[in-house]
């Protein structure tokens, strides 16, 4: 499947995305929130958004600890599509 293939499939979802803040995530907000879609963004309280800044009104997103099984697991029943781009 072609990139762009997946975008036209991904439309007004509610998609989880980690690794947000990061070159590859931030662009992928971008293309995500010009089709409407309800991003929940899961990042480390360090993490930098200098990247996503004018879209953060626009996002959910939450600081969480990626090492607890709780924090992670709840989020996925929140979303209908994950986009893992997180390096830990």
């Amino acid at each position: 499947m072609i990139i762009t293939d997946l975008f036209v499939i991904v439309l007004s979802m509610k998609i989880l995305l980690t690794g947000g803040t990061g070159f590859i995530g931030s662009n992928l907000i971008k293309k995500l929130l010009n089709r409407n879609n309800t991003l929940i963004l899961i990042k480390r309280s360090s993490s930098d958004i200098w990247r996503i800044k004018e879209y953060i009104n626009d996002i959910i997103y939450y600081d969480v600890d990626m090492m607890s099984d709780f924090s992670v697991k709840y989020f996925f029943i929140l979303s209908v599509f994950l986009f893992n781009l997180s390096y830990i």
